[in-house]
């Protein structure tokens, strides 16, 4: 969650990856107080999820990166003004 309001405010994310990580988030809140209760409500989709999450943070790992190099181009570009 805290990545994805990070990601959000600092405009190096994507609005929708953004988005699909609070959602993400609250989906998971939701399944883990739902867990502390007694009563799993996620079956056998836990792993759907958890797939998800690693596209999810491979997309987020992939826009810091395209991010941090366009960040380094502009920086040389400077530099050699």
């Amino acid at each position: 969650m805290a990545l994805s309001l990070a990601g959000l405010r600092t405009r190096l994310l994507p609005i929708w990856l953004g988005v699909a990580g609070l959602l993400a988030a609250g989906v998971f809140v939701l399944g883990s107080m739902s867990s502390v209760l007694g009563r799993t409500i996620e079956g056998t989709s836990s792993l759907f999820g958890v797939g998800l999450f690693i596209v999810w943070l491979l997309l987020v790992a992939l826009c810091l990166w395209r991010a941090a190099g366009t960040a380094a181009l502009e920086s040389e570009a400077e530099h050699q003004q």
